[in-house]
């Protein structure tokens, strides 16, 4: 027992010093130039526009001024970013400018295309939903605002919009903005029900104004919620393990390819978490609900306040009889998507 003492004081002491030192990817000044070489000549040798590079290290520097976290690793040193940037309009206008002039003239560079928008409004939904989740709230407004204007028609984009809008409001035009980015995301969320924390996220920025008229949608936006999470998680057990764990993705594609309503039927034979046997049936027209995804500010799981947060991919109780854990999708832009599994 005292060797083991010993040891793990030891293993302690050495694990506090290297993280007390600053940690960072000691590249060497010629590794980082041989790597901006290659990714700058390949991404001309694909048509991309190379003069978007220094507009990128720029972004990277303002969002490091705004918040010193990003500037903890080697890509938001903001030594290294003017150093990569010098030497990024060094090549460009040097040993570059040929080819990239060549192209220029032959209208061969590409600066953007529609599935480019659709990829980067995913990415900076996504981005912004882990940098609320981490409380770096002006990080997630900007990359919510440019989620919600490439893409407006995603509901969950406009749901964590509303939110991080009604955390950081100070005016009452911030507030309203709040307001309709919520209302925004209830209306495109109708037919599918996968965020019935929208209702609740709108009532409680009602509940903040005084006349009769916001107290009396605020009230009717709490039942909305209870009664939509509760429906939610009766055709949560409906299904059962039968669909897709990643059906907000698949959703996405969907809504990609113009099919904003469909939705699969219940199982033959489904049971809920009773044991009693459900009839296969759909929702209005033939189509059935699908399983929620709660926020990961979910009210009803824990209560967002400063300083705690909900585990991302933990398992959040959601019925009786029912567990559902979050799984990393991983490709262009990660996000959450919902497993749903009986307990024996």
């Amino acid at each position: 027992m005292a060797l083991a003492g010993a040891g793990g004081a030891v293993t302690g002491a050495a694990l506090g010093a290297a993280f007390a030192r600053r940690i960072d990817v000691d590249w060497d000044f010629a590794q980082q130039n041989s790597a901006d070489d290659f990714a700058l000549k390949n991404t001309l040798d694909k048509n991309y526009d190379i003069q978007e590079v220094p507009k990128l290290y720029l972004a990277v520097t303002s969002a490091a001024t705004v918040d010193q976290r990003i500037g903890l690793g080697f890509l938001g040193n903001r030594k290294r970013i003017k150093e990569r940037t010098d030497y990024a309009q060094k090549l460009i206008g040097t040993t570059l400018k040929p080819d990239y002039e060549k192209k220029l003239a032959r209208s061969l560079l590409v600066g953007t295309s529609p599935d480019y928008q659709l990829m980067m409004a995913e990415l900076k939904r996504d981005n912004g939903i882990m940098a609320l989740y981490f409380d770096m709230f002006d990080m997630a407004r900007k990359n919510l605002a440019q989620a919600v204007s490439l893409r407006t028609d995603d509901a969950r984009a406009r749901f964590y919009y509303g939110q991080v809008l009604k955390l950081v409001a100070r005016t009452d035009a911030e507030r309203e903005l709040a307001r309709t980015q919520l209302a925004d995301a209830i209306q495109l969320d109708s037919t599918r029900h996968f965020i019935p924390e929208a209702e609740l996220q709108r009532a409680l920025l009602l509940i903040d104004k005084s006349d009769s008229s916001s107290q009396q949608e605020a009230v009717q936006a709490i039942k909305n919620y209870i009664t939509t999470y509760q429906d939610a998680h009766v055709e949560a057990a409906k299904y059962g393990a039968s669909l897709p764990p990643n059906m907000e993705i698949l959703y996405d594609y969907l809504r990609l390819l113009g099919e904003t309503r469909w939705k699969p039927g219940f199982p033959e034979g489904s049971s809920g978490g009773n044991g009693m046997l459900i009839m296969a049936g759909g929702g209005a027209g033939g189509e059935a609900p699908v399983p929620s995804v709660a926020s990961k500010y979910d009210s009803s799981a824990k209560a967002k306040v400063p300083g705690t947060r909900q585990a991302v991919g933990k398992a959040v109780t959601v019925g009786a009889g029912m567990t559902r854990a979050g799984s990393t999708v991983t490709g262009v832009a990660s996000t959450v998507a919902p497993i749903v599994t009986s307990k024996k």
